[in-house]
């Protein structure tokens, strides 16, 4: 059985579009886990009345606290039994055969020991799914290949939207802390204790809009050339930056990884490269 989880905070112009993707599947054994973040627009009716028409579809209570996108992504973790975890988020589209095809790709001899995290690649799209780019990791330069703990510390290959982890990495997602980018965190520690896996075939219509969190962005020197042309886009980097430096930090701080002088060495240069372009973008900004 295949679980997947998706947080919704003031989801509702694209939600109904992405439910009805994930319920259409053409791997139908799965249950979908759903979490409003205490949403004011009509997120919560929305999710309600699928769980009422699918019995799929389990609504978690909120207790009416925001939790962010981590912190809801944990208590969902929490809730779920399955052997496979699925990661959605409310704005994008599923390919109908996205579960089908990465379950697939899962290796099967790590189902009882070895923590294992698949990702997928994704058609970039705009807020009616017109085509951007056929393949989000040529649109930003992402080698899925690079999957070493000093590669994926310096660039993240996982988008957290087109993931899917075993149990064994279930329970090693469970633990981690509420200020990190839960990706690049589980990517981190499957680099670590287990494997990534990558697909190449696009399985996720990447829905771009005013209101993605971090969204698609270019790689390489068009990514340079809109740093420093673009002061809107340059800002929401820095901040990205800030968040990111937060996360090397408790990265640093956590058992497994703080036990090796290597592994936190690694980190050190990580966050003393990215301070560094943070002060140089700042500067720039003046």
């Amino acid at each position: 059985m295949v679980a997947v989880i998706m947080p919704v905070y003031q989801g509702e112009s694209n939600l109904g579009s992405q439910i009805e993707s994930i319920l259409n599947q053409t791997y139908p054994a799965f249950h979908l886990y759903i979490r409003d973040d205490c949403s004011d627009d009509n997120s919560l009716e929305i999710i309600q009345a699928y769980a009422q028409k699918d019995a799929r579809v389990s609504v978690l209570e909120n207790g009416q606290r925001r939790r962010g996108v981590t912190g809801s992504i944990k208590i969902l973790l929490e809730h779920v039994q399955e052997s496979v975890v699925f990661f959605a988020d409310q704005d994008d589209v599923w390919m109908p055969h996205k579960i089908e095809t990465m379950l697939s790709s899962m290796p099967r001899d790590a189902d009882n020991f070895l923590p294992v995290a698949i990702f997928s690649d994704l058609k970039v799209v705009d807020k009616e799914l017109k085509e951007i780019c056929p393949s989000f990791w040529s649109m930003a330069k992402i080698c899925p290949t690079r999957l070493k703990f000093h590669q994926v510390i310096r660039r993240n290959c996982v988008t957290g939207c087109a993931m899917a982890i075993n149990k064994p990495m279930l329970k090693i997602a469970r633990k981690m802390p509420d200020d990190v980018l839960h990706d690049w965190w589980i990517a981190i520690m499957a680099s670590l204790k287990g494997r990534l896996v990558p697909v190449s075939e696009p399985l996720v219509w990447y829905r771009q809009h005013e209101a993605n969190t971090i969204g698609a962005q270019l790689g390489g020197w068009a990514k340079m050339t809109g740093l420093i042309e673009n002061p809107v886009y340059r800002e929401k980097y820095l901040g990205q930056l800030q968040k990111s430096l937060v996360h090397l930090r408790n990265l640093s701080a956590d058992p497994y990884i703080g036990n090796s002088f290597v592994n936190k060495l690694l980190l050190f240069k990580e966050r003393l490269r990215r301070t560094l372009f943070f002060i140089f973008l700042r500067i720039f900004s003046v």
